[in-house]
């Protein structure tokens, strides 16, 4: 794991006609994808529940399935899965921090 701060990722769920948005931070796009199978919570997604959650961290941890870089775009990645036999269509996209202000220092002119 590389040392410092990590970076963070916006996951964007499209399932069964709604869409969820969370964040994760993570070191890469594969890792922001499995905190967020294993983070989020299946009451906020509407015909989700724990069985389907659990196919989800399957598919997300299985290394030969990692999401897939979008062409043309930047920093934006897919990946699908299915659960209860629906789909599952996961962006990944790294996501930009807000800066922080510093104080200064010194008297004001």
């Amino acid at each position: 794991m590389r040392q410092g701060r990590r970076r963070l990722f916006t996951v964007i769920l499209d399932f069964r006609g709604g869409t969820y948005i969370f964040q994760a931070e993570a070191d890469d796009a594969t890792e922001a994808s499995r905190v967020w199978a294993k983070d989020f919570d299946v009451k906020e997604v509407w015909g989700m529940g724990p069985a389907a959650k659990k196919v989800l961290i399957q598919r997300m941890f299985d290394p030969s399935l990692r999401p897939t870089p979008m062409p043309e775009v930047t920093n934006v990645w897919c990946q699908t899965a299915l659960a209860r036999g629906h789909l599952c269509l996961i962006h990944v996209v790294e996501t930009v921090r807000p800066r922080t202000r510093r104080a200064r220092s010194g008297r004001a002119s």
